[in-house]
């Protein structure tokens, strides 16, 4: 019997190459793991931060307890926390490696197919696989009659939500999820599993009567006070997942009506637990927009702005998820509202913070003249914005804004001595410790995925990587702090860069932080050169630190080069440590390469290897296969108030 380790210390996760940290019953799910422990190297900071964990009992760092509701409350944490959770939309779309790195057998991927609902050469191929090979498989694994270990089937229920078609087996789903005698990490992955059976291909969904019974059951299980308040929260954030998945047509259901409203009801009781409040709020956001009625929105706007509803009174931590809800559901109505909150110093910081961050998400969709009305109210919030995280996050919706200015051709943000541009590089270069690394990301985002299409527009691109390479050289701060500037000249596609990134990466002198970062950061800019190639392949062999490791694996898995399949499967037999095999499994995840399924199968099979490795490999399985061309996890995160979470909150971000 292999004795499960103590995975409490630095514990974090590389799925889909972004690398989060979280409870520690995170691994039992296939989704958490230790900090890596490669022999004879000395112990550094993990690459990703580690999101705090929310204690259950006890004090915040902000002095509340979310479990108790009494407060709201707020995690001091740095950039790296938002990137860790937004760095999956920013990385290259998998498409894009699919066509490079795909299988002889699938043939060329066709970028787009899956997004158009169109059958590509991969989509093909991906199906034969599933069917064949890895749909069977895991359904060995989760048979309640087999003897397997409890962390791998929680993965593998995971997994089986990702890639399962018709016909699906609830009942397996729906059994563990029931089971008294399961760990809570098998039952919130059964109950997770239904909520990943969400398609964006409307060829792909299941139909709507069978939709239907997974709801109701959801429900009803969030009903169940037996049932562990984690697994109870579970089921509303899976309701949530499948909120964008077809409704019966007729008058009662149709945009989710009913569901809004049973969603609603629960909304104002009393709960021993805030995971089951928050759980409810973030369900109810995410609804089909049209099944929302006015009156519900309505006591939203009033929870925000700190009215009785439901015959009580909010706090602080509840106001800044109502304040999400509402930003996802009534966008125009709610805009005053966002804006009004920023700089408030008299609003809880977290009910600030909810708005920023719902701005940051909305950008890209508001038109012209409001995209300036709020850079310019932001960049005057900012000034009078007690908090620094807060101050951060005001930075990268800055950056976003301007992005989506130029995108549309217009420069009115990037003229001027007082232009939005010149601000953040200001920040960027002289700000206070804690800011400049918000500001490097929120240069890079300014110019994200842009086709300079003005002169103007041109010479604000020069400037932009201008800007992040003297901070880079200039390494101010820590180590961490100085990686921003990495990530940003990513962010931003500076082909100019690659030299000095590739320098930083080289330099066995720099730590292992920033040179694990300026791996990310040379796969950014695109460079897939055989020099960076044969430099990140020889990281594969480095012991000087296991953060070195974990940058190349990582951004070898989004440059896709021949021969990564084979080489990512070797050292995942070579290397022993719980983060280095992780981090390999999501970089084949992130690969989507279906030549890895059978390589991982075997490795799964055998007894020789540890359930840890085992584990991995269900969770790569599953990310290989999962025809959704973005991950489910962004339904979740888009916009929420990530800083305020719960306990159930951080595991759902966790283990998706």
């Amino acid at each position: 019997m292999i004795r499960r380790p103590d995975l409490r210390p630095l514990l974090w996760i590389a799925l889909l190459g972004a690398g989060v940290a979280f409870a520690p019953d995170a691994a039992a799910h296939g989704g958490g793991f230790k900090n890596p422990q490669m022999p004879n190297q000395p112990q550094e900071a993990p690459s990703d931060v580690p999101l705090p964990v929310v204690p259950t009992t006890g004090g915040t760092p902000g002095g509340a307890n979310p479990s108790a509701g009494n407060r709201a409350f707020f995690l001091q944490e740095d950039w790296r926390v938002w990137w860790i959770l937004n760095s999956p939309e920013l990385l290259p779309a998998r498409g894009v490696i699919e066509g490079a790195n795909v299988t002889e057998a699938a043939g060329p991927f066709e970028l787009g197919g899956r997004e158009a609902g169109s059958t590509s050469a991969w989509e093909m191929a991906r199906r034969k696989v599933v069917t064949e090979t890895v749909y069977p498989h895991l359904l060995d694994l989760v048979d309640p009659s087999t003897d397997t270990p409890q962390a791998i089937r929680a993965a593998a229920l995971i997994a089986l939500g990702r890639i399962a078609r018709e016909p699906v087996p609830l009942s397996i789903f729906e059994r563990y999820a029931l089971d008294p005698d399961a760990s809570v990490e098998v039952r919130e992955s059964a109950v997770m599993g239904l909520g990943l059976l969400r398609r964006s291909d409307p060829t792909m969904r299941l139909p709507v009567d069978r939709l239907t019974r997974v709801r109701e059951f959801l429900l009803q299980l969030f009903d169940d006070k037996d049932a562990p308040n984690r697994v109870r929260a579970f089921a509303a954030y899976a309701i949530g997942l499948l909120a964008d998945q077809p409704y019966p047509g007729d008058a009662i259901h149709r945009d989710g009506r009913d569901m809004t409203r049973e969603l609603w009801r629960r909304v104002p009781r009393k709960y021993a637990s805030a995971d089951l409040r928050i759980a409810l709020l973030t369900a109810l956001g995410l609804q089909p927009r049209a099944g929302v009625p006015s009156g519900v929105r309505d006591d939203l706007r009033y929870i925000v702005v700190g009215r009785n509803v439901g015959n009580r009174r909010w706090d602080g931590f509840e106001r800044s998820h109502a304040l999400t809800a509402l930003a996802r559901l009534d966008r125009a109505s709610c805009l005053p509202i966002l804006v009004r909150v920023l700089g408030n110093s008299r609003q809880h910081v977290s009910v600030r913070t909810a708005s920023v961050l719902a701005l940051a998400e909305w950008a890209p969709r508001l038109g012209a003249a409001d995209r300036l009305w709020i850079a310019d109210a932001l960049r005057k919030a900012w000034h009078n914005e007690p908090n620094w995280q807060a101050q951060g996050l005001y930075l990268i919706t800055l950056g976003k804004l301007v992005n989506a200015d130029l995108d549309e051709g217009r420069d009115r943000m990037i003229k001027g001595p007082n232009c939005i541009g010149a601000f953040l590089a200001r920040e960027c270069l002289d700000g206070s410790t804690m800011e400049r690394p918000f500001a490097a990301l929120g240069l890079g985002l300014c110019v994200h995925e842009l086709e300079p299409q003005t002169r103007t527009t041109a010479a604000f691109v020069r400037s932009v990587h201008g800007t992040l390479e003297q901070g880079l050289h200039r390494r101010r701060g820590s180590a961490e702090a100085v990686s921003a500037y990495a990530v940003g000249l990513g962010l931003s596609r500076a082909v100019g860069a690659r030299d000095a990134l590739f320098e930083i990466v080289a330099e066995k002198k720099n730590g292992g932080f920033m040179r694990g970062e300026a791996c990310v950061a040379l796969a950014l800019t695109g460079a897939r050169d055989l020099k960076t190639r044969e430099l990140l392949r020889r990281l594969l062999t480095e012991r000087r630190s296991s953060l070195v490791f974990l940058g190349a694996v990582k951004a070898l898995s989004m440059i896709g080069t021949e021969g990564t399949v084979e080489l990512l499967v070797q050292q995942l037999h070579k290397t022993r440590s719980i983060g280095g095999q992780t981090a390999i499994a999501a970089g084949l995840g992130r690969l989507g390469d279906l030549a890895a399924a059978e390589p991982l199968i075997q490795i799964i099979k055998s007894r020789q290897k540890s359930v840890y490795t085992r584990t991995m490999c269900v969770v790569a399985l599953g990310l290989i296969c999962d025809p959704e061309p973005k991950p489910s996890r962004r339904r979740l995160t888009a916009g929420a108030n990530y800083p305020a979470r719960t306990a159930a909150m951080q595991q759902v971000f966790n283990i998706l």
